[in-house]
């Protein structure tokens, strides 16, 4: 998340560091000067993980001889009302971070925040002016008097000894509706120092109380309102780094996972998860989802998070009234982390497959047989692909996975879910990584067709959803607008097949339904000639995912690796 002057936002799975940048070409080499990567930009980290990063002039990998792992991911631009709660959410990760992590008090960000609500009758400012002034001066209030008296709520306080705050104070007449925001500096850690804490709070208080009576004085009476349930209006472009921008006019809602750990909230929130289980249960057609990782509760008792059950669910409901309904999954062929999968160093690697394997089709409670055991072919309803690409390097034909970095999800080309939330328990618990999803929802709506039948889906959604269709697959939007189609689906898996047919012949490599077990894998180098004659076969970078890859192993941590000591939470 990036935000600039509170005004324009950025905001998807992109990582702010090095081997990050990439374009919808997805170009496997950079060996003529002058580089586009540069230094350990030019980086493949299946091979080799950064290190030294401050050296950042070094070569991690040989230019000349390996390949670069491309990078796909998705992010949005905004401008608009959400960018103040980006604004506010930073500051409050900030504040939290810089007191319970560090201890240290000092960089502390003031959480003032202007918002323009409404202008209220004159009549009404000497009593705003009287209730303000008793807050700001830490002077309780009595409910029970005054001409706000039945809605003041929340109200908290505090003596010089006390190291919670007021956070909230609402105030509401049948003529007025007053939200105040007193945001002091978060929960402190028990290092916190008293004195720098004294100091903040004083500053805080005197610039609100100042600030506030200056805009009362004024007439113009500006509060701060409390967030409401649902969407605020807001300008976004979307964007997928194909440099396809639109601009439409959308509604959204910031989600947060955040706990006390990582905001000091003392109820853990976990707003992202519900909305995806929200989006999934409201589906009526299609479900497109492009995550890094994809574990879920239907891998076993060990994972908590519901996604994968809510799409099995939905899937049942839609069989038993026999509507038509598709769910298309893109993810890694591989996670991204260093060495050969079959390497003794590559715990980490194999785990992470064993609990996305789990969740989709290994085992009785996967996607998969769930699905089977009512007698449903579970790829008439969903399917899982990756993207792969292919170069020239030297006389050397090369192939590598483009890593899917992205966290999204798009329903029914209406609603968009985007931010950095992974699909496992760490994203989605709330209470574990710290993470931020926006989701979108567009006020314009075009005409276009689901199943061969007549439906109105979002202009954003809708435009976002075939810009990264035609990047996969190299289809024409013609064939792309309708997911549900016969056409669609034809020539969608057509691609994906051929394509991965073409990488499994000419290079043989993995991962790869054909490999079942460790010894299965042996990779070549394939003559250019063979290559060049083959290579016309290919279009865009779409590949099925290989669900049968080492199906015949055990991928699960073992008792000689050192990660075994480790809690299995640390993987999921």
């Amino acid at each position: 998340m990036v935000c600039i002057d509170g005004r324009v936002g950025f905001m998807g799975g992109l990582d702010l560091c090095y081997g990050r940048f990439d374009n919808s070409s997805h170009y496997l080499k950079d060996a003529e000067e002058p580089y586009v990567w540069n230094g350990i930009d030019y980086s493949n980290v299946r091979v080799a993980d950064f290190v030294e990063v401050e050296n950042w002039q070094q070569e991690l990998i040989s230019r000349h001889e390996c390949p670069r792992m491309p990078w796909h991911d998705l992010a949005v631009y905004v401008k608009g009302q959400v960018v103040k709660d980006m604004a506010k959410h930073f500051r409050e990760v900030w504040n939290h971070s810089v007191c319970d992590i560090t201890g240290v008090g000092q960089s502390m960000i003031g959480l003032q925040h202007q918002q323009s609500i409404r202008s209220f009758k004159t009549r009404f400012q000497s009593n705003v002016k009287v209730v303000l002034n008793k807050v700001v001066d830490h002077t309780q209030v009595n409910p029970e008097k005054g001409l706000f008296k039945k809605l003041i709520d929340r109200l908290k306080y505090q003596n010089e000894n006390n190291s919670e705050v007021c956070d909230l104070v609402k105030v509401k007449s049948n003529q007025a509706n007053i939200v105040t925001e007193f945001l002091s500096p978060p929960r402190r850690s028990r290092s916190f120092n008293p004195q720098t804490k004294g100091a903040l709070e004083k500053n805080d208080y005197e610039v609100t109380k100042t600030n506030l009576l200056e805009q009362l004085n004024t007439g113009k009476t500006p509060f701060l309102t409390e967030k409401k349930q649902g969407y605020q209006s807001l300008k976004v472009g979307l964007t997928n780094l194909l440099l396809n921008k639109t601009q439409n006019s959308v509604e959204c809602q910031l989600t947060r996972s955040a706990a006390l750990w990582s905001l000091g909230k003392e109820e853990t929130e976990n707003s992202v998860l519900k909305f995806y289980i929200q989006e999934i249960r409201n589906a009526q057609y299609f479900i497109y989802i492009e995550n890094q990782f994809f574990m879920s509760s239907t891998a076993g008792k060990r994972i908590r998070n519901s996604i994968a059950q809510e799409l099995v669910d939905k899937i049942l409901q839609k069989h038993r009234t026999q509507e038509p309904f598709q769910v298309i999954v893109a993810m890694p062929i591989l996670p991204g982390f260093e060495g050969e999968v079959y390497a003794d160093s590559a715990a980490v690697l194999r785990v992470q497959m064993h609990w996305q394997y789990k969740t989709i089709c290994r085992g009785p409670s996967s996607i998969y047989k769930q699905l089977e055991a009512q007698g449903i072919n579970p790829k008439d309803y969903i399917s899982f692909y990756s993207l792969r690409t292919h170069s020239v390097l030297g006389e050397t034909p090369v192939t590598e996975m483009i890593y899917i970095h992205s966290k999204a999800m798009i329903v029914d080309d209406r609603t968009v879910i985007i931010g950095s939330a992974n699909i496992n328990d760490r994203s989605m618990l709330g209470n574990r990584d710290s993470e931020i999803a926006m989701v979108i929802k567009d006020k314009e709506m075009t005409q276009s067709s689901m199943a061969g039948n007549p439906f109105e889906v979002a202009k954003s959604a809708h435009q976002l959803r075939i810009s990264i269709f035609k990047e996969f697959s190299g289809l024409s939007e013609e064939v792309l607008t309708d997911p549900l189609s016969k056409s669609f689906k034809e020539a969608w898996k057509g691609v994906a097949k051929n394509n991965t047919l073409f990488y499994r012949r000419v290079f043989k490599c993995y991962p790869d339904s054909k490999i079942k077990k460790f010894t299965d894998i042996f990779q070549k180098t394939p003559r250019l000639s063979t290559y060049l004659k083959k290579v016309s076969q290919v279009q865009g970078f779409l590949v099925e995912f290989p669900l049968k890859f080492l199906e015949e192993e055990q991928l699960k941590i073992k008792l000689s690796d050192k990660e075994y000591y480790l809690p299995y939470i640390s993987f999921v």
